[in-house]
């Protein structure tokens, strides 16, 4: 028994990707099973052909210089996994491959190269599939976004309209987040005045307990409506929780 031979009919029928033997001149001399199956030739159909009759029409001469240069400088490589590579079936169809190249010398001096081809069909359309999804979420963001901007413009419009008073949103420390009113340009203030500072230290002294107490209901998610009356002027402030 030559367990060398066994060693290599097993490995060469048993691999799952496509084992394709090519001579210094482009002869197909042996494939393994898959490769046959893959391309859709019957067994030995395919040896004694040039290798160009597994790359698509558009491509074959290119295919043929590509070769050429390679065997000036043969080394292994992989291809396909950047570069888009088909191949063609016996039918004509195409479907995209992954080609990895090992040349060798035979001991008598003859030069062979290996190509391991792998049939890449599910994970370029998985591929597809997900720059697809990214498209399809990107146009989503922008959209959206445009929505935003959208309505912070109304917002705002409604906002810096308000008459006669002030729309006013502050955080848990009572620093301003946000201001427009018509009662802000009343007074001569801009919105950009107020970012920051403290919302209790616009409110007169004298009525700065009541509304701490009331807002501090506001804060624990209760919307409130309360009145504030300082000498003769009286204010009504209308707080959401946010």
């Amino acid at each position: 028994m030559d367990l060398k031979n066994d060693l290599y009919e097993i490995l060469f029928g048993a691999i799952q990707e496509g084992l394709i033997l090519v001579n210094n001149e482009g002869v197909i001399v042996e494939l393994n099973k898959t490769g046959n199956l893959m391309f859709g030739y019957n067994e030995k159909e395919l040896v004694g052909q040039k290798i160009e009759v597994l790359v698509p029409m558009k491509a074959r001469g290119g295919h043929e210089n590509h070769r050429s240069k390679y065997n000036e400088h043969p080394t292994s490589r992989s291809m396909g996994s950047a570069l888009k590579l088909d191949g063609v079936r016996k039918d004509g169809s195409e479907f995209p491959v992954q080609v990895s190249l090992n040349p060798f010398e035979s001991k008598i001096g003859e030069k062979y190269v290996v190509a391991l081809v792998s049939d890449v069909t599910e994970r370029r359309e998985n591929e597809q599939t997900l720059l697809k999804l990214r498209e399809s979420l990107e146009q989503k963001v922008k959209e959206r976004t445009q929505e935003l901007r959208e309505s912070e413009k109304l917002y705002k419009s409604i906002a810096r309209n308000f008459p006669s008073g002030v729309i006013s949103i502050f955080d848990k420390s009572y620093k301003y987040l946000f201001a427009e009113g018509q009662g802000l340009y009343e007074l001569g203030i801009e919105t950009s005045d107020l970012i920051g500072l403290d919302y209790l230290d616009r409110i007169d002294p004298r009525a700065r307990k009541q509304v701490k107490e009331e807002l501090a209901e506001v804060f624990k998610g209760e919307s409130k409506s309360f009145e504030v009356n300082v000498g003769e002027r009286t204010s009504l402030i209308n707080a959401v929780p946010l």
